[in-house]
């Protein structure tokens, strides 16, 4: 039996817009690990769908069936227990999870099912030592991901630089993380420099 393993990563506020390089910055950003993975030119809203062997591009849908704008806390929690967290709430909610969100994180995040299951899970972050210090003395505010991290079974540590790639390199393999962070860089260095240059206008919803 082949052993599989999964690298969830979050980049909080971004989704699949339209493939219009006037008011989408992301058609101006080359993403070689994408293009290798999905065998697309850009992440555009026009590409949900598209599966490879190796990925699969899926568009979903923020509102989850619930009037409202989308918030961070009942999002995460969505996706990180398979729960419509905004329908259990009747509304969207956030950006940090209240009680009842933190209870569905308590028992059924992703982190707490592989646990239970007896899989080894890991939560690679760099928060600051004065985040984590707040966060170990209960008086920090933690998003979705880090109360069910926390909860199940993240010891307050942070890995940072260097120790958060080997981390997730023994998770994805060497070349999968070279091809991580060299696309975060790109990303990064070419969005910096598209808002620089120009201007995009907000579409109205």
């Amino acid at each position: 039996m082949v052993k599989k393993s999964v690298i969830l990563l979050f980049l909080d506020g971004v989704g699949l817009g339209d493939a219009d390089p006037e008011v989408n910055p992301f058609m101006h950003v080359e993403l070689p690990a994408v293009q290798k993975l999905l065998g697309i030119s850009h992440v555009t809203r026009e590409q949900a769908g598209t599966t490879t062997h190796q990925a699969t591009l899926l568009g979903l849908d923020a509102l989850l069936d619930v009037p409202g704008l989308p918030q961070s806390a009942t999002g995460q929690t969505t996706i990180l227990t398979g729960q419509n967290a905004a329908a259990a709430l009747g509304e969207h909610y956030g950006p940090y999870p209240n009680q009842q969100l933190r209870n569905l994180l308590t028992h059924d995040s992703l982190f707490r099912t592989l646990l239970d299951a007896g899989q080894p899970v890991a939560y690679a972050n760099a928060y600051p030592d004065r985040f984590l210090d707040r966060a170990r003395r209960g008086k920090g505010r933690l998003s979705a991901n880090t109360n069910a991290a926390a909860m199940a079974a993240w010891d307050g540590t942070r890995l940072p630089g260097e120790a958060a790639v080997a981390a997730l390199g023994k998770i994805g393999g060497a070349e999968s993380i070279k091809l991580l962070v060299e696309t975060r860089t790109k990303v990064i260095r070419s969005f910096d420099s598209q808002l620089q240059m120009r201007t995009f206008d907000v579409p109205k919803t």
